[in-house]
């Protein structure tokens, strides 16, 4: 046989043997470390007969090397040999050969084979089956780590492999069998000593024709009934020395963080202490190495790790929906499906409180009932009556120190989540100086604040950098790198239209998220803290908060990156009557009132805010609060609520004498939504009046700006001009200093609508993707959105239909994060403007005309 003949023959032999490719060959190869040199090209010019036959050197070396892949019996090595004129071999190859059939004598009947039950693979961790199925074909040996919080699905992704694997999959890879252990239980040498035990009595209980061992080989303890030798050394080295003739799959489940998974990892390495040099060359060249594969809910060191895999519940709404309606006996209704829904969003998807939820509809408990039940009181209950998921956290919290216990349960009591690594600093158990309230003194709208008191002191971060990260190795916390950590409006479709110089800026951050399950079982350790500890802990966060909102004061965007911890300050204060923080708080969180976790936050806020106002009879506190209560209900398009709401405020002003009349602005909004034009202008020149002895000031030259935008659409263009062109030539906006964003907005918007008098729309047009531009970045979408509707309407005049369909996409991205109702339904008008059904109509009505 020549080369070429050899080339075709190899070629159909490695099909035969499962490698679809060349590449899929030589990705085999590339991770056994004994094989080298054996690349596609190789292969290729193997297979094409280019390579010298009979093969000498390094080739012939490769060729040698491959039959370990390509031989299953030792009839077909045989075959391989003489097909490949290897016959005359070497004292080093010979005892390479005689390695290599050694372990091709073993028949399939004699595979060990300890299987767990078989379970159902919960929905979405079919990709992750897939992706360890792919490992383990690609890359021989090793130790594969699974991880995840308790009951997240470890081990039922490993039974559903191991049967993939034992049935079909990989049955030739792991030669010799598989071997499955539950380790739950086994801490220290102790149970190192008792997995050695087990896994040696399997050996010493492998005779021929024996196709399985059960666990009844076991005594009631768990113990092997054979005698082994009891000491450990001696116990590591026949272990090592079976393993290293062997090819298995071992599968370690629920193993403990104090279990010394490291010393199991190095049995792996073959035993060549008692070879001499060429045979330890044969026996490294020819051993199939075992593999190890472990789930823990204990991150170990990735030092002896060679992949490591995290996994969480179903990864989607969907998949947690199906796996929920799979478990029950009869269909859902349509509305029974939204219910479902939400019970698993509050469950965040966990497998085992699914399961527990309908355990309680099968014992008639409605669906209404358990979506309308508290979820700390929900899952208490579960807590309670499933004692094995109750076992499963105790587990994994009893290796956890008491102060690390103390620190969790501080955590879970914030009852936030994701929370930042500042947000748990700040709610240490130790004082920490740098987080100094602001003092009391400090004027309003002037902040004395230097920047070192909210930036936590280095070695402070660092120490609770350290506690998070073992919270997150013993998954108890799982940790996301966040380039957006809220709702933003910068996270667009059409971001690219706009610039976003520094829209990302400040935003690339650790956060770190704590499941609902692990937050109430936390909590319950809140009574091991002292009534010092838990008074330290709330005034840290107390003190954080307010000096965070004293220095980023109006800055929507810093506020938004804290806000979990922002309000959860706001709550103690109110937990601890503490009036004068929550009027602070309050009035700290007005800026994203919009935009906190739920809309009901929102309320409460404002409720909360004018309760204590109304207490101190702080009448212009009140009015502030209202007034911005009001830009709350007209956000959310409930318009005829903030019109009652603007004119209290104005009641309110006229009777105490005070000095607020921006209500009357608001109310000019409304009124130019709803297109009714004339009543905006009339609002607009009562502030005026009102404000006449400020005719200097921005808030004039402002409503001057809107009144000129009203006369525009009622065609007076001369004296929306004029005012526009005395808008522009004040000092305010002529002697404006570069670190003031305020007179530069005011310019934009004057330059913006005295294009719109003259007719210009490319300038008009450029004015306004710049200020969008900005707007974007400080994170203000209801600005955003109606500087955009009024571009909107200004460009259907100059029929650009295509920048009116960006517009429109752009406002609806806008009104999302803060639920504007009236901007949603505003840009879907739009887009249905925009359909080409529309464009058709109006089209052939123009060409009729």
């Amino acid at each position: 046989m020549d080369g070429i003949q050899f080339g075709q023959w190899f070629h159909e032999r490695r099909r035969a043997c499962g490698f679809a490719s060349q590449r899929a060959l030589a990705a085999k190869v590339y991770h056994d470390a004994s094989l080298t040199g054996i690349s596609e090209a190789f292969l290729a010019r193997l297979e094409s007969g280019q390579l010298a036959h009979p093969f000498r050197g390094a080739v012939r070396q490769r060729v040698l090397g491959m039959a370990r892949y390509l031989c299953h019996t030792p009839r077909e090595l045989t075959h391989y040999l003489r097909v490949a004129e290897l016959t005359d071999l070497t004292e080093s190859e010979t005892v390479q050969i005689t390695r290599l059939r050694q372990q091709l004598i073993a028949q399939p009947g004699q595979k060990m084979l300890v299987l767990p039950p078989r379970r159902t693979l919960l929905p979405g961790h079919e990709e992750k089956l897939e992706q360890l199925l792919a490992l383990l074909q690609e890359q021989h040996g090793g130790l594969y780590l699974i991880t995840g919080l308790p009951g997240s699905g470890k081990s039922t992704l490993v039974s559903a492999l191991v049967y993939h694997i034992a049935q079909e999959k990989l049955k030739r890879t792991f030669s010799h069998g598989i071997l499955f252990f539950s380790c739950r239980g086994y801490h220290g040498q102790a149970g190192l000593a008792a997995l050695c035990r087990h896994l040696l009595f399997l050996f010493e209980s492998h005779l021929p024709n024996r196709q399985s061992v059960s666990t009844s080989a076991f005594s009631h303890d768990g113990s092997p009934s054979l005698d082994l030798p009891s000491s450990l050394a001696h116990l590591i080295n026949q272990l090592r020395q079976k393993l290293s003739r062997s090819s298995l799959l071992i599968v370690l489940d629920d193993v403990e963080a104090t279990f010394p998974l490291r010393q199991i990892a190095e049995l792996l390495t073959p035993d060549t202490n008692h070879l001499d040099n060429q045979a330890q060359d044969a026996e490294m060249f020819w051993s199939l190495p075992s593999t190890l594969l472990v789930t823990s809910r204990y991150v170990f060191p990735a030092s002896f790790v060679t992949h490591h895999l995290s996994i969480n519940a179903p990864g989607s709404l969907q998949q947690a929906t199906n796996y929920f309606t799979s478990l029950l006996t009869d269909p859902l209704r349509d509305d029974e499906e939204q219910l479902v829904k939400q019970l698993c969003e509050r469950v965040a998807y966990h497998p085992l409180l699914i399961e527990g939820l309908v355990t309680l509809i099968k014992a008639g408990t409605p669906l209404s009932l358990l979506v309308a039940s508290p979820l700390d009181s929900l899952l208490r209950s579960m807590l309670t009556s499933d004692h094995d998921l109750r076992d499963r956290l105790d587990s994994a919290f009893q290796d956890l120190s008491e102060d690390m216990r103390k620190s969790f349960a501080i955590l879970a009591s914030m009852d936030t989540t994701p929370f930042s690594l500042e947000h748990a600093t700040a709610s240490s158990l130790q004082p920490v100086k740098a987080l100094k309230p602001v003092s009391k003194t400090t004027p309003p709208g002037l902040s004395l604040v230097s920047k070192d008191l909210v930036e936590q002191p280095e070695t402070v971060l660092a120490q609770t950098a350290l506690l998070l990260g073992q919270f997150v190795r013993y998954s108890l916390l799982e940790v996301r790198p966040a380039s957006i950590t809220f709702p933003s409006v910068t996270s667009t479709e059409r971001a690219s239209l706009l610039p976003t110089e520094a829209s990302a800026k400040g935003q690339k951050r650790v956060d770190y998220h704590m499941h609902p399950l692990l937050r109430v079982y936390g909590s319950q350790y809140l009574p091991f803290l002292s009534v010092e500890e838990q008074r330290t802990s709330k005034r840290n966060i107390m003190d954080y908060a307010l000096t965070y909102l004293e220095h980023h004061q109006g800055t929507i965007r810093a506020i938004l990156q804290e806000r979990n911890l922002l309000f959860h300050a706001f709550t103690l204060a109110l937990e601890q009557d503490r009036f004068e923080e929550v009027i602070r708080l309050v009035d700290g969180l007005i800026p994203i009132s919009c935009r906190l976790q739920r809309r009901e936050d929102g309320d409460l806020l404002f409720s909360q805010g004018l309760q204590v106002s109304q207490r101190s009879h702080n009448y212009t506190q009140q009015a502030h609060f209202l007034y911005n209560l009001g830009w709350l209900q007209c956000q959310r398009g409930e318009f005829h609520k903030a019109r009652q709401t603007w004119e209290e405020v104005l009641a309110m002003t006229r009777r105490h004498h005070l000095p607020i009349w921006e209500p009357l602005l608001g109310l000019a909004h409304i009124a130019h939504l709803h297109r009714e034009i004339e009543c905006a202008q009339h609002y607009v020149e009562q502030y005026e009046y009102q404000n006449r002895n400020n005719a200097e000031s921005l808030s004039t030259l402002s409503s001057q700006v809107r009144r000129a935008g009203f006369l525009r659409l009622q065609g007076k263009r001369d004296q929306a001009y004029a005012l526009l062109a005395t808008a522009l030539q004040s000092p305010l906006l002529l002697e404006q200093q570069a670190d003031e964003p305020a007179p530069w907005l005011l310019e934009q918007q004057a330059r913006i609508e005295l294009g719109r008098v003259l007719g210009e729309y490319q300038t008009t047009q450029q004015f306004t993707w710049e200020l969008a531009s900005y707007l974007r970045q400080q994170e203000e979408p209801y600005a955003l959105a109606y500087i955009l509707l009024n571009q909107a309407e200004f460009a259907q005049q100059h029929q650009q239909w295509n920048e009116i369909a960006d517009m429109a996409h752009m406002i609806l991205a806008a009104a999302k994060p803060i639920d504007a109702a009236f901007f949603r339904h505003y840009g879907t008008q739009l887009l249905h403007m925009m359909s080409p059904e529309s464009l058709a109509k109006r089209n052939h009505a123009r060409t009729e005309h």
